[in-house]
């Protein structure tokens, strides 16, 4: 454990405006990494010549554009080292974010997945609020050990807890390789579902200890181009939820010890996305959606957006802007 070797895998497509400054939040780690792999999924603009600027501190390889689980896969399969970390190309790190998870791993050598926390920025400035800070209350009530000042490990699988809430995002993971193989790589079908880290986060968190370090160590950039165009900010990424925890009580190996709770998760999820797409009048989605949401669950007010999303487009278009305005 006295020289923790990591290879920081960065899938990246059409981000060649932001992978410097990512790379740089790399090469400019205290615990320096051994490589750098950068994989671009297809990218149609500079990015490859950005990228090459860097030269032989950064490895580049192109593949056809097939998803950014892909490109991660790839990634790991060209790396050289012991553990991986996981930077998405328009995320930063703090100088110091690898030596916390290598003090982490030295602490607990048990230890063969970790994550940090991590605060969000948009326009240059970084939220007042850690991820960790927006945990629902008494979130953080588990089995744990303590590692070392700012990081714990949990004693028991945090899969129940992510169910209700992510505090887990790519580009805060490091985790050994061995690690990978065992659990199995991102699953490729979700490569273009938002959200798509979400199925492989549950099955790396099926299982103890986990190391996780309290300090936030990663600014994970918001913009326009998180979001699907012509849908409200957010819509896309529970959609792509909805359909990995579908996928998740039926294949993962917790998933039927926890189907009520999955199942439970896929309500309130339906139910948000019901009232987002009512207000911006898709009642395709509202008529489908529905579907998601037992009748015991649905208030009046879903009853009569329901009802209205089934009449003639101009005539639910205006039911929708009265009902909006009331």
């Amino acid at each position: 454990m006295k020289d923790v070797r990591v290879t920081v895998v960065i899938p990246t497509f059409n981000r060649g405006h932001l992978v410097s400054e990512t790379i740089e939040s790399i090469l400019n780690q205290t615990h320096k990494a051994a490589e750098i792999i950068v994989v671009d999924d297809g990218s149609t603009d500079d990015t490859e010549e950005i990228v090459g600027k860097f030269k032989d501190k950064v490895r580049y390889y192109r593949i056809e554009n097939s998803g950014v689980c892909k490109a991660r896969n790839i990634g790991v399969e060209k790396s050289q080292s012991a553990w991986i970390a996981f930077c998405d190309s328009d995320d930063l790190w703090y100088p110091d974010k690898l030596h916390y998870q290598v003090e982490l791993i030295r602490a607990v050598p048990s230890v063969e997945y970790c994550f940090t926390n991590f605060q969000n920025f948009r326009n240059g400035e970084y939220s007042r609020n850690t991820k960790f800070d927006d945990a629902p209350m008494n979130y953080w009530d588990i089995a744990r050990l303590k590692a070392t000042k700012n990081a714990f490990v949990a004693t028991e699988p945090l899969y129940p807890k992510v169910l209700t809430f992510q505090p887990i995002f790519p580009s805060t993971i490091m985790m050994k390789r061995t690690f990978f193989d065992r659990i199995g790589q991102f699953d490729e079908s979700f490569g273009r579902t938002m959200s798509e880290d979400l199925e492989f986060t549950l099955r790396c968190v099926q299982e103890a200890p986990i190391g996780v370090v309290t300090k936030p160590l990663v600014g994970v950039r918001w913009h326009e181009r998180n979001f699907s165009s012509g849908k409200l900010p957010g819509i896309s990424f529970i959609l792509g939820d909805i359909e990995i925890l579908e996928y998740s009580s039926k294949r993962h190996r917790l998933g039927p010890q926890y189907r009520a709770l999955i199942q439970e998760q896929i309500i309130n999820r339906s139910i948000s996305v019901m009232h987002g797409a009512f207000l911006l009048g898709d009642f395709k989605l509202v008529r489908n959606i529905v579907k998601n949401i037992p009748v015991t669950c649905r208030s009046p007010k879903i009853w009569i957006k329901t009802a209205i999303a089934y009449l003639p487009y101009p005539i639910a278009k205006t039911s929708q802007q009265w009902l909006t305005v009331v």
